[in-house]
């Protein structure tokens, strides 16, 4: 009876301690129960951890920490699940193909997502997860509504449909970048949005990558055209303009330095050579 007594304060006074319960772990995860696990939830955080490091207790015990934070903030919908890269090497490879660990990777609907972090406090952990942890699609009644933003993406569809899941995971790529808007409705459209009317509808399938392709095709980029031959490296060092930022930049492989730089800018004339001479020293190193 005291036991119990105990519980039942406990739940009153502290309520998250009796919601936390569910899910006070991560679950471990192999290439057995991988696939299933990660389409089980609509929002995840992945450690990818190596128990080589001379450092894997401790980062453990930084996840948990952060699990626990995050459960007494009420949030109980982020599931925690780790993978041991040293035994699971195809997931590693797969979804940690730089090969540095721990590293943490958010999955939204089934579909891992560009971020991943190597944060190993237990507050920047819980603080990252929270931050991700936020409505990806906004729902409003009307299309007009979508008037109130810069760029918008209006999904008319139901909400319990394939495609939905596909367009919030798709939003969760661009969610400090394109508003990505939803009614509920029959019609089974996405479209792209100007000042409040459909300007083009989307052609393809419920499909994650197509559709993000789509969404990036429509967002105006001012910039130059791609350098070619001789214009294309400047002393070994890549130029970068707004057409090929993403695929010199965003490369999850790798880790990538850039200098954005104005040719007007008195600071950058005088950082460039010490710049250019960097890029000389790193050029052979893999990374």
């Amino acid at each position: 009876m005291a036991a119990m007594a105990t519980a039942l304060v406990s739940a009153f006074m502290f309520p998250w301690l009796a919601s936390a319960r569910l899910g006070m772990s991560a679950t471990e995860l192999s290439e057995a129960n991988f696939g299933q696990f990660v389409k089980e939830y609509d929002r995840l955080l992945v450690d990818f951890y190596d128990p080589g490091d001379q450092e894997w207790q401790e980062q453990q015990q930084a996840l948990q920490q952060a699990l626990v934070t995050v459960r007494s903030f009420g949030n109980n919908r982020v599931a925690f699940a780790k993978v041991d890269a040293s035994k699971e090497t195809g997931l590693a490879k797969t979804y940690v193909p730089n090969g540095r660990y721990p590293q943490l990777v958010w999955f939204a609907h089934g579909q891992s997502t560009q971020y991943h972090r190597t944060l190993r406090s237990p507050k920047m952990i819980a603080d990252f997860v929270m931050a991700l942890d936020r409505p990806s699609v906004t729902e409003i009644k009307t299309v007009e509504e979508t008037a109130d933003y810069n760029r918008a993406v209006l999904a008319e569809i139901p909400k319990n449909s394939p495609l939905y899941k596909v367009v919030d995971a798709v939003a969760l790529r661009h969610m400090d970048t394109v508003a990505f808007t939803f009614i509920e409705s029959s019609k089974g459209t996405v479209s792209w949005v100007n000042e409040g009317k459909v300007d083009v509808q989307y052609p393809g399938t419920a499909d994650v990558d197509a559709l993000d392709r789509w969404v990036k095709g429509q967002m105006p980029i001012k910039t130059e055209e791609v350098p070619e031959g001789d214009l294309a490296m400047e002393d070994g060092i890549h130029v970068v303009v707004g057409k090929n930022f993403e695929e010199r930049v965003l490369q999850k492989e790798k880790d990538v330095m850039l200098l954005v730089h104005a040719p007007w800018c008195g600071f950058c004339k005088k950082f460039l050579p010490q710049w250019k001479e960097f890029g000389r020293t790193v050029a052979g190193v893999s990374h």
